[in-house]
């Protein structure tokens, strides 16, 4: 896992340092660049490094072919190099290291973009062509690891892990012209091109990139559609599929040469792969190693507190289990700060999740294996699990189910049916929005016409007209735009953000795409039933996760608790923040903010949807100021 960034078609004086300079928390181990020669086209490929796999010199970065026709810089892990390498040698491939950024390499020489099917993993990368003066740029088929560019710059391409490797090149720092749009929508930007950042681009999930002759042309290589085969067998025997495909999943992401750590809610997900990798302790290999630390935040007397859950579970695996106090007057970054650290508005405050990677790090752990992407699979929210167990709810919640059974019954026409089935996914849609609040989550209307919305709804009607989407229950419809187009890809963002700010990788074994395919050829009452969600989770873990957990009907999430640290440990730091600034050409976002946050000072006995709300009207003022912190510049 690493930083990379690169500059093509011109030369800017102290690139590499810069850029090195903003990315070396991602790779905190080693950094290194290659520079075209003085009289040859004009490129720099920069690299930091994190030492995971063979952490001698010979995996550092930017990589050479022998012939030096190709160099290469990566961010990320395939898993499965071990089987690709054997498989490239097959082929006459040679190798001078033991990492998988040499077996990507040689893998995209030998086969191009193509080859990323092959590879299971996470990966951003750019192979230069120094024949051809060309570029090919790739990012993993979920978007777990990020890409962005920018073309602002006349007659050239410059790219990066995060937008602050590219934004000291821009002439000046402003928001989006769509940032109304993205902070009125917080889930449903990240799939698209459009940036916050005025002038930065993203390569979306699943595509690759060609740059020459300065031209950028994108190309989807990975459709999670068209690779989903409907299971028509019973369910004992999807059990038994899921079981081993998610096992070798944890197997193959507890291959490393360093220590391996976990975040540890106590909840089912995290449970579920920590309770997996103690299971695969009896399978003894030299490169595979065990999960030695748990680690989960705390807040000392706050209902959001799960440190009990999560240190049951360590105890009863023998693993050794961190509180993590999260206690806002220690906080590492001020607001301002950490805003500018993960880059993003986001619908809480970022300081539990970067300083719970941040105890990862004091305690010299490079990885954590953690149990992202397993709501967005299985309908894992907690007001989907009140609404089982609540009699009044689920009479409505069946209708909802009947109605989207009888759409295979063959009494419907192909149109009706289609019609039958976005009905139901519309009302499921409705029916979450409805019971979390979520302010920032609308049901694609199709109504809008800008750009950047104009954009966002050809992705979606290209997805809703496809076959494959049509034969879906329309509540695995809309778990398929959750996960693609929603919820999941901000979180990904996110976690990527908060923990390489830390110098951790992130693995996540829910997000195996063999996993994700399978759990999409499957109908609805695979993952809801008898009363739970998740239902073929739980039952492929029985017997590996303590029944205690496995069952647990109730869900918290990870949060900050706002609406308890709003009136006493943040009360100062944001009055002063929020203060009139006649020089300040935000006042009308300043206005707005220091009016939601009187507002909920004057509330007696704030809950948590308080503070949360009040955190999405105060946050367009303090992300517009975090622009100005020095980490952008």
């Amino acid at each position: 896992m690493c930083g990379i960034a690169g500059l093509i078609g011109k030369n800017k004086p102290n690139f590499e340092k810069k850029v090195i300079e903003k990315l070396k928390h991602r790779g905190p181990d080693s950094s290194g660049s290659w520079k075209s020669l003085s009289n040859n086209y004009p490129i720099t490929l920069c690299h930091t490094r994190l030492n995971i796999f063979d952490d001698s010199p010979r995996g550092n970065q930017p990589l050479k072919s022998n012939n030096e026709r190709y160099i290469f810089i990566y961010n990320g892990e395939i898993y499965n190099f071990l089987e690709l390498r054997e498989y490239l040698e097959k082929k006459g491939c040679n190798f001078k290291s033991k990492t998988d950024s040499e077996v990507f390499m040689k893998g995209l020489i030998l086969e191009g973009p193509d080859f990323q099917l092959k590879c299971n993993g996470m990966w951003a990368f750019c192979l230069w062509d120094n024949e051809k003066k060309m570029a090919i740029l790739g990012r993993d088929r979920f978007g777990i690891k990020p890409l962005y560019y920018s073309l602002s710059i006349k007659n050239c391409l410059i790219f990066g892990s995060e937008m602050k490797a590219i934004t000291p090149f821009l002439d000046q720092i402003h928001p989006s012209e769509y940032i109304d749009d993205q902070f009125n929508n917080l889930f449903e930007y990240e799939y698209t091109s459009e940036c916050v950042i005025k002038g930065i681009k993203r390569l979306k999930a699943g595509h690759y990139a060609i740059y020459e002759e300065m031209q950028f042309k994108e190309y989807q290589y990975w459709n999670t559609l068209e690779n989903i085969d409907f299971r028509n067998n019973n369910y004992n025997s999807q059990i038994e599929e899921w079981r081993e495909l998610f096992i070798d999943s944890v197997k193959l992401r507890m291959r490393s040469d360093v220590k391996i750590g976990s975040t540890l809610s106590g909840g089912l997900d995290s449970s579920t792969v920590v309770s997996v990798m103690k299971y695969l302790e009896k399978d003894f290999n030299p490169i595979q190693k065990n999960c030695s630390e748990s680690f989960c935040s705390s807040y000392l007397n706050s209902s959001l507190d799960e440190t009990l859950w999560a240190r049951k579970l360590s105890d009863s695996l023998n693993i050794n289990f961190n509180k993590v106090d999260i206690n806002p007057s220690k906080f590492n970054h001020n607001i301002i700060d950490a805003l500018a650290i993960v880059e993003d508005p986001y619908i809480s405050l970022p300081h539990p999740m970067l300083e719970t990677y941040s105890k990862i790090k004091n305690k010299s752990i490079k990885v954590s294996i953690d149990g992202h992407g397993a709501d967005e699979l299985f309908i894992g929210y907690g007001h989907i699990k009140n609404l089982l167990i609540s009699s009044n709810n689920f009479s409505e919640f069946k209708e909802l189910l009947a109605i989207n059974d009888s759409t295979k019954t063959g009494i419907y026409s192909e149109k009706q049916k289609k019609i039958k089935r976005s009905w139901v996914r519309y009302k499921f849609y409705e029916y979450i929005k409805n019971k979390i609040n979520i302010l920032s989550f609308n049901t694609f209307g199709f109504g809008m016409n800008n750009d950047f919305q104009k954009s966002q709804n050809k992705i979606i009607r290209k997805i809703r007209n496809d076959n494959c989407y049509q034969e879906m229950d329309g509540l695995t419809q809309a778990l398929y735009e959750i996960f693609h187009f929603r919820t999941l890809p901000t979180l990904l963002r996110n976690y990527d953000k908060y923990s390489m700010a830390n110098g951790i990788e992130i693995r996540m074994p829910f997000m195996d795409w063999r996993l994700v395919c399978l759990v999409f050829s499957l109908p609805y009452d695979s993952k809801i039933g008898n009363g739970f969600t998740k239902r073929i989770q739980r039952d492929a873990m029985k017997g590996i996760v303590p029944d205690q957990i496995r069952l647990r009907r109730d869900k918290i999430g990870w949060n900050s608790p706002s609406h308890e640290w709003f009136k006493k440990d943040l009360y100062k730091e944001i009055k002063y923040l929020l203060k009139e600034n006649k020089s300040d050409g935000e006042n009308i976002y300043r206005n707005n903010a220091n009016n939601a946050f009187n507002n909920f000072l004057k509330v007696k006995n704030p809950s948590f949807t308080n503070g949360y709300k009040t955190w999405l009207k105060i946050q367009p003022y303090l992300w517009r100021k975090s622009l100005e912190s020095k980490i952008w510049k």
